[in-house]
């Protein structure tokens, strides 16, 4: 013990700033030594309010500054108002039960998102656990797993 107590790490190289001595305050060649500070307001500010409010129509004690807006732009999708209501199937998923969300990636490596009854998402693949069974197939619209025995079958929601 003795002899490892007087073996000590090297000490530490020299930063560059030690090497050269104190920093100076000198700037650099690419410093800037002062900037500009901008302008508060429009040189001409006064005289745009005075041109605004000569040009702008008074109605009821207030004056309507000439803005240039562009006009608001249609959608080109239907603007009916059920639109919502005919893209949404009601009662597809039965809230309280397990229920399959999707089905991805190639067929060698498929994968498949769930809701639980919880109202929990989770990502499944082949041989994971899933509410208290385990997933036996994956395929392109449906998820069977294996749950106390049964077979149980989780199919994509109609619509």
């Amino acid at each position: 013990l003795v002899e490892l107590g007087q073996l000590r790490p090297p000490p530490r190289p020299q930063s560059l700033q030690e090497k050269q001595g104190e920093t100076s305050d000198q700037p650099t060649a690419r410093a800037v030594l002062s900037s500009r500070s901008p302008a508060r307001r429009p040189a001409n500010f006064a005289n745009i309010v005075e041109t605004a409010r000569t040009a702008a129509p008074v109605q009821d004690n207030t004056v309507l500054a000439s803005v240039a807006v562009a006009a608001p732009r249609t959608p080109s999708v239907p603007t009916r108002a059920n639109v919502a209501k005919e893209a949404t199937v009601a009662n597809a998923i039965k809230l309280n039960r397990v229920n399959l969300i999707g089905v991805y990636g190639s067929n060698a490596d498929r994968r498949a998102l769930v809701r639980l009854s919880t109202g929990r998402y989770v990502k499944v693949q082949v041989g994971d656990r899933l509410d208290g069974g385990k997933v036996a197939a994956i395929s392109t619209s449906e998820l069977r797993y294996v749950k106390k025995g049964k077979n149980i079958l989780l199919e994509m929601p109609r619509g």
